[in-house]
């Protein structure tokens, strides 16, 4: 739990350094539109092998697609980036440390039991004509 937290600070704000460094020079459209592309096989690469990693590639491509969309301030996103984030990981510890302890053991497995098989209608390729072979379920 306290990990993932962790994983979830560390990757964010070395992604925004990384992102400021993206966003500070002003690139053009296409610039940024490329380097959003580049950053997006690290983050699918890394996101089960180390979250921490995978954050910090996928801060920097957020920040890129959002200026895409819609541009403002490089300081003002970078700083509400990393103010919803610290919120974020703090409302979740808070909640996990709440519930810590609280689970209910899961019941006991049910079994399904089956319907007899599908039977086909008289037709050739096995499809029951109008009820999509399922007659007799």
């Amino acid at each position: 739990m306290l990990t993932r937290a962790a994983h979830r600070l560390l990757g964010t704000f070395a992604g925004l350094v990384v992102a400021a460094g993206l966003l500070g020079p002003g690139l053009p459209p296409w610039a940024v539109a490329a380097v959003a592309a580049l950053l997006l096989w690290p983050t699918e690469l890394f996101m089960t092998r180390h979250y921490a990693i995978a954050i910090g590639f996928f801060t920097p491509l957020i920040m890129v697609m959002t200026m895409l969309a819609e541009p403002e301030p490089t300081a003002h996103l970078l700083v509400m980036r990393a103010l919803d984030t610290v919120l974020g990981v703090a409302a979740g510890v808070a909640v996990a440390l709440l519930v810590r302890g609280r689970r209910r053991p899961l019941p006991p497995a049910r079994t399904v039991a089956l319907g007899p098989a599908v039977r086909s209608s008289g037709s050739s390729d096995g499809i029951g004509a109008g009820t999509g072979g399922l007659d007799g379920l």
